[in-house]
């Protein structure tokens, strides 16, 4: 593995970074800098930093850049092997957490709850449930593809340390 190896996997990794800016700024309108996102909803502010946007979606971008740019090579290279299990774990750890964060602060209170008694009855918003299926669904592929890449890179190690008879 020469350092011509190395820097072109750093430029791949610069170009899954700009794109992450250049789809930020254009999806979300968040630049690099010291704004957050508000979203006021019912009389509460919810404030995202960029820090929550730009990571799932940098692990998202170079998680598939790689695995797309590793299929042609059967995941026998080293360092982008590591780049697309870190990424892809890095990927899962985050939609949990984003999971987790968000568990009860998108629900709706039901209007006549008061009615029936005095508790206070929360009901899941749609967006919730839509958010939470692609979480998950999300985990699923990205679980799957790192099981791959891990089986591919096993076979590869093992035909490298095959002693020649």
């Amino acid at each position: 593995m020469g350092s011509k190896y190395i820097i072109k996997e750093f430029i791949w990794l610069c170009c899954c970074l700009a794109l992450t800016l250049l789809a930020t700024k254009l999806f979300i309108g968040v630049y690099m800098s010291n704004s957050a996102i508000d979203i006021h909803l019912h009389d509460t502010y919810f404030v995202f930093t960029p820090f929550w946007f730009y990571t799932p979606i940098f692990c998202f971008i170079s998680f598939f850049t790689f695995f797309i740019k590793e299929t042609q090579h059967r995941f026998k290279r080293g360092l982008s092997n590591l780049i697309i299990v870190l990424s892809g774990l890095g990927l899962i750890i985050l939609s949990l957490l984003l999971f987790y964060a968000f568990d009860d602060r998108f629900s709706v209170q039901s209007l006549f709850s008061s009615l029936a008694n005095n508790s206070t009855k929360l009901v899941t918003s749609t967006f919730f449930n839509f958010v939470t299926k692609i979480f998950i669904t999300l985990s699923i592929i990205v679980s799957v593809c790192i099981l791959i890449v891990t089986a591919y890179w096993v076979k590869a190690k093992r035909q490298k340390t095959k002693p020649i008879s």
